[in-house]
């Protein structure tokens, strides 16, 4: 890859290793559009909306995407939103 991590991880933050990220940093990245546009988001056995600090501001950042996937066994309040 040659673009940088949307999260700044390696980057913009390079005292934070480039290969796991912080998801927290991803939603106010999807809200602004800084360092470039997020359209997706795959949610893979984690629900976004009941495990971050707060759910208004993820709920706010997944409106802003064109496609949401959750691939879970359980009923989440993400794959409600899922399209």
């Amino acid at each position: 890859m040659k673009e940088p991590r949307v999260d700044g991880c390696g980057s913009r933050l390079k005292h934070f290793d480039g290969g796991q990220g912080l998801l927290h940093l991803l939603f106010s990245a999807i809200g602004s559009g800084e360092p470039y546009p997020v359209g997706a988001y795959i949610a893979y056995r984690h629900d976004p909306l009941t495990a971050m600090p707060d759910p208004d501001e993820v709920k706010q950042a997944l409106d802003k995407l064109k496609l949401i996937v959750a691939i879970d066994v359980n009923y989440s309040e993400t794959s409600g939103t899922a399209t």
